[in-house]
């Protein structure tokens, strides 16, 4: 019975080490590649760095198809804030390190009507399509995240 109280709490702590190394990794971008600050403002309001970090998380996801009444936009309209770079035409689909904060998604949500979802086709990616959900979906998700 012990060995498996132990076994269980050592896989939950692996899955909630998981999660933070995902969000160490989304969040960073936020803090302008700053460790430091990411690691104090973390420290001084963990319930802010949270939700922010469900915010992002809630950002992005890779699809089979186009969802109804979404937008369509290149892949190469999507720019990383902090070098100007393109996100490459051969970007393989990994959304679990694609960054809201890097890259100029909150940017493409402006341009397109509120409640308008936007995917971009990845050729290369597992799944054919990245989409960046609307802000107000970004918002539930990351409120019912943070409820749990």
């Amino acid at each position: 019975m012990m060995k498996r109280m132990i076994f269980m709490l050592a896989l939950t702590l692996a899955a909630l080490g998981a999660k933070a190394q995902n969000c160490d990794n989304i969040m960073l971008p936020y803090f302008g590649n700053n460790q430091q600050r990411m690691d104090t403002y973390r420290q001084e309001a963990p319930e802010k760095f949270a939700y922010r970090c469900a915010f992002a998380r809630a950002a992005l996801y890779a699809s089979d198809t186009v969802p109804a009444s979404a937008r369509t936009m290149e892949l190469a309209e999507v720019v990383n804030v902090a070098t100007g770079a393109k996100l490459a035409d051969t970007y393989k689909g990994d959304v679990d390190n694609l960054s809201y904060y890097a890259y100029n998604f909150s940017e493409l949500q402006g341009r397109v009507e509120a409640g308008i979802t936007i995917c971009f086709p990845t050729p290369r990616a597992k799944h054919p399509y990245l989409v960046l959900r609307t802000r107000d979906e970004m918002y539930r998700m990351a409120n019912l995240e943070v409820e749990r």
